[in-house]
């Protein structure tokens, strides 16, 4: 990637991409420059926002990440990934009613999502139960 934006500095999807390779390293640091410099070159993409909020959320700046996925979907309205992920954050924030909501979206725009959604809900519910009972 880094011989990609050195070719084309100006190729907002290879700082995406070089961003996302960050994410997995967990240097959330570089991958928030490389989403913040997509977004700067090519404010029409939904992903580098979708992305920015899972660090976001990944540092536990749960306002922070909402912000981001609601200007993902304020980008592209269709972006079944978006509903997904603001619905985890209302689910962590307490907001059942639009969690749901929101996974209802996800699940209209790709029902390919609906079991990765159930399961990831699953797994966090139960991942708050444990948090809640050992309060």
């Amino acid at each position: 990637m880094d011989r990609s934006i050195a070719i084309n500095p100006r190729n907002a999807v290879a700082y995406l991409s070089r961003g996302n390779a960050w994410y997995a390293k967990r240097n959330w640091d570089k991958a928030l420059d490389d989403f913040n410099r997509a977004m700067r070159l090519d404010p029409r993409l939904d992903a580098p926002y979708n992305n920015r909020g899972n660090v976001k959320l990944a540092r536990k700046e749960l306002d922070a990440a909402l912000a981001d996925y609601n200007r993902a979907l304020e980008v592209n309205p269709r972006s079944a990934q978006a509903y997904l992920n603001r619905g985890l954050v209302e689910l962590l924030k307490g907001d059942e009613t639009d969690a749901e909501r929101d996974f209802e979206h996800c699940r209209a725009v790709d029902e390919r999502l609906g079991v990765s959604i159930d399961e990831r809900i699953k797994n966090l519910r139960r991942a708050l139960a444990t948090t809640s009972s050992e309060k």
